[in-house]
């Protein structure tokens, strides 16, 4: 139940920061061209996977792949913000892609060694922004 609580209340944090982040944007908004300043994104969530087996070894060789995965993703400007989780919850970390589609956003995820091994699983969420948006 503590760990229920914990990622509701770590759900809810991130929630208020995104929203807060796109309320602060979307008051800059032009209402006239709100469709023009507005980008879909690719939301991601890492959570635990159902095979965590593996050995320490095969461990830090999988999450060696895992960051060079998410470097690739970065340089050929498919990924714009991955980080983890700073407490030992069931979601590992959070992803937000720059692609076209969730099936691009799929291939991309099943290219990574702990997600092909089953030790990482995710979700993915269509997620809007301001073209252009940082965070600060």
């Amino acid at each position: 139940m503590i760990i229920r609580n914990a990622q509701l209340i770590v759900t809810l944090f991130v929630a208020c920061l995104l929203v807060s982040e796109a309320n602060a944007q979307l008051n800059q908004v032009d209402p006239d061209k709100a469709g023009e300043q507005l980008k879909t994104y690719f939301f991601v969530m890492l959570v635990k996977g159902p095979n965590r087996t593996q050995d320490s070894a095969t461990v830090v060789q999988m999450q060696r792949g895992h960051l060079e995965n998410m470097d690739r993703m970065a340089k050929e400007g498919k990924l714009d913000i991955a980080g983890p989780f700073a407490t030992d919850i069931d979601w590992r970390g959070i992803l937000i892609f720059n692609m076209d589609s969730e099936e691009a956003v799929r291939k991309e995820l099943e290219l990574d060694p702990m997600i092909q091994a089953g030790r990482l699983s995710y979700l993915i969420h269509p997620w809007m922004s301001m073209k252009g948006a940082v965070l600060r």
